[in-house]
């Protein structure tokens, strides 16, 4: 998988869940709650990255300072947490306890979101 396809879809990820996070972010808030509840899709969801992040990595995995390299950094760091959701989905719903706690919070995730994501596009824009 070439670097760029992996940082659009990052990107669009980060998008699709930044978004309705400013819009709705209570709902959205209870619909990822109602996702992490069920085992079985975490760990299927966390398989799924570790297949995209493992064919990111397949051919060149060596992190640098460029673009290239970050979104590598990027690769490895979703291998590392798929395998962590893989194993643990009870990860999932301990981490969304915490950031589910303060509700400004969930406001700001989603602007972080939408800005990170907007980010990994334009990653992706200047690999292709």
């Amino acid at each position: 998988m070439t670097l760029s396809a992996f940082a659009y879809i990052i990107g669009f990820l980060e998008i699709l869940v930044g978004v309705p996070l400013i819009i709705a972010p209570d709902k959205t808030m209870a619909w990822l709650r109602k996702m992490l509840d069920e085992d079985a899709l975490i760990r299927v969801t966390g398989a799924a990255f570790l297949i995209i992040g493992f064919f990111v990595l397949k051919d060149d995995f060596s992190i640098g300072k460029d673009v290239p390299g970050l979104i590598k950094l990027v690769a490895w760091i979703t291998v590392f947490k798929s395998v962590i959701f893989c194993w643990f989905p009870q990860y999932g719903r301990r981490m969304h306890d915490r950031f589910a706690v303060i509700p400004a919070l969930r406001f700001i995730w989603g602007f972080l979101a939408v800005i990170v994501g907007c980010l990994f596009f334009a990653a992706g824009n200047m690999l292709a």
